[in-house]
């Protein structure tokens, strides 16, 4: 006798689904799991793009990727234990960017909780330090008001990830309702009586003769990008970016100097410690941006660094002289009203942006010509303002951050928690977001293949993006740190790699080799001349070559290969 069909009517799964799209959620990233079939058949009748992904990190990556995108909470959907296990490395991923993002888990039924059931663990206790919160709700009546609850936790302040664990049967549960809400998607209120805040601020630059403003954080806006490039230049400001935040300006305006994080300018970290007054818009003053917490800790007499973050109980470094809790979206919208006519000499910024475009000009790089830095200027030449380039982590990085210029806000999509397999996924995400731009994944041999199966996502749903992953045979960034401590002496770093071209190719996807900068600048000719095809560039480098700023000698160890830099 065949069962009949469920419905999820009256449902709390219903309930739930309701309060998502009211919330204007019509995406959602999953690995499906029979602990929560209510909830996918809810959004299926509501029209929501239910995203299949092959692992459950790549859906959470996705989801986060969303989020850092759009600014309100990407979603995914896990099953228990193996799901949300899996999917915690982009838990962690919106946590260390400040991004709003709400992963629901899919728990074991109520008479089954705490007797260690098939799969079960304890949700709240496992997210607890990891996400801004973890609840789990075990009363069909409340889970709408509890989704609500979530949502805004996820936005308010500091943006972040919240894991919602549901028991099955409360997914299952019918609950008393008076139809779909109504409510709009809420939208964080800007507090824009903030005249203290910015009265404080121009004091404090209004005597500098060095002043800095470094700007980071979680989700910013084109706006804010846009009423940042006005003030400073109208202030002859100069602006540095916080780790992975270069598109939060335009890197063609003249305020803009550079950027902290993964292998700096040298004579830009010695600018910022020899800086009078420092403004942090955002920023806060984490490990990579300070170079391991060392930038600024031996201070110099006088220096004055002043910290805008919206939440200061987040701030864990405390290095800032004055901490100050503000939105700062709304913040910079009332100082682009207050240009500075500071007592500086228009001489010191126009110095530190010369020093910029020397320090990205592939020209500035010794010995043979550099592969990787022709490779990216010129994709980044030849690409549109708005493409967004996503990436993972390993050294490969180091060259991306370095030679791609960023224009618009919203076009660099990369792990503020250094995690590899990242720039797939968050590539997949980009162009279901926005598949009108042009999207470039960059990874490295080893960080492609963590998560290289979601090539197939991609595939499935017409994600038309360009991976571009560059093959040295080895984990770089560990080889590196191998020959620094241990010359010659290598164990666990190098890699067997498959046919990169003919995988890409089993996915649909049109690839190509290279060897060379003009090889691989002529095939991502090809893949603009397709907008929206999948494709793969795989370029093949040196693994002696390991950053843009050292190579392995043939006795082993680093040497520096800076133009004009000493050998180590």
């Amino acid at each position: 006798m065949t069962e009949a069909p469920e419905t999820t009517d009256g449902t709390a799964a219903a309930a739930m689904a309701d309060v998502l799209v009211g919330h204007g959620v019509d995406r959602v990233f999953t690995v499906p799991g029979e602990s929560f079939l209510p909830l996918l058949e809810a959004f299926r009748q509501r029209g929501v793009d239910v995203i299949t992904c092959r692992h459950e990190g790549g859906a959470a990556f996705m989801a986060q990727a969303q989020g850092r995108l759009t600014g309100r909470p990407g979603v995914c959907l896990v099953s228990r234990a193996p799901g949300a296990t899996n999917g915690s490395i982009g838990i962690h991923e919106a946590d260390q960017a400040g991004t709003p993002m709400i992963m629901i888990v899919g728990q074991v039924t109520r008479p089954l909780l705490g007797l260690g059931a098939f799969q079960e663990i304890d949700l709240p206790r496992v997210f607890a330090g990891l996400a801004k919160d973890a609840v789990q709700e075990e009363r069909p009546e409340a889970l709408a008001s509890t989704t609500e609850r979530v949502w805004r936790t996820t936005v308010e302040g500091r943006p972040g990830p919240v894991v919602l664990s549901v028991p099955t049967d409360v997914l299952r549960a019918p609950v008393l309702t008076d139809g779909a809400p109504e409510a709009a998607p809420h939208v964080p209120a800007r507090d824009r009586q903030l005249g203290a805040q910015v009265d404080l601020i121009c004091s404090a630059l209004a005597g500098a003769r060095r002043p800095a403003v470094i700007v980071g954080g979680g989700s910013w806006s084109a706006a804010t990008a846009e009423s940042l490039r006005r003030w400073a230049e109208a202030s002859n400001l100069p602006v540095v970016a916080d780790f992975r935040c270069q598109d939060y300006l335009d890197n063609r305006s003249p305020a803009y100097v550079g950027d902290l994080g993964n292998g700096p300018s040298p004579r830009l970290r010695a600018a910022l410690a020899d800086a009078d007054v420092v403004l942090c818009l955002g920023s806060e003053l984490g490990d990579m941006m300070t170079q391991g917490y060392t930038l600024f800790a031996d201070r110099r007499t006088g220096q004055q660094i002043v910290q805008v973050v919206a939440d200061p109980q987040h701030v864990r470094n405390r290095t800032a002289d004055v901490v100050i809790g503000a939105d700062v979206l709304a913040l910079v919208e009332v100082l682009a009203q207050r240009p500075l006519a500071g007592s500086w000499p228009r001489s010191w910024g126009a110095g530190l942006r010369a020093q910029w475009e020397q320090w990205t000009s592939p020209a500035g790089l010794d010995e043979v010509p550099d592969l990787l830095a022709a490779c990216i200027r010129g994709m980044s030449d030849r690409s549109s303002d708005d493409t967004v380039v996503t990436v993972g982590a390993g050294n490969y990085t180091a060259w991306v951050q370095r030679f791609w210029h960023f224009r618009e806000y919203g076009t660099q999509v990369a792990p503020r928690s250094g995690s590899m397999g990242y720039s797939v996924p968050a590539a997949v995400s980009a162009a279901l977001a926005a598949p009108e731009r042009p999207v470039v994944a960059f990874a490295g041999d080893g960080c492609f293949l963590m998560t290289a199966q979601e090539l197939a996502t991609a595939a499935r749903y017409g994600a038309g993006l360009v991976n571009v992953v560059v093959n040295n045979g080895v984990y770089g960034t560990i080889r590196m740190h191998q020959e620094r401590h241990y010359p010659s002496r290598v164990v666990g770093t190098d890699l067997t790699n498959p046919d990169f071209v003919g995988f890409a190719e089993s996915f649909g996807c049109w690839a190509a080799r290279a060897r060379t900068a003009e090889e691989a600048l002529a095939a991502y000719d090809d893949c603009l001349a397709h907008p929206g095809r999948l494709s793969l560039i795989e370029i093949q480098v040196d693994p002696d070559v390991i950053s843009p700023t050292a190579r392995i000698d043939a006795d082993g160890g680093l040497r520096t290969r800076e133009a004009g830099g000493a050998s180590t």
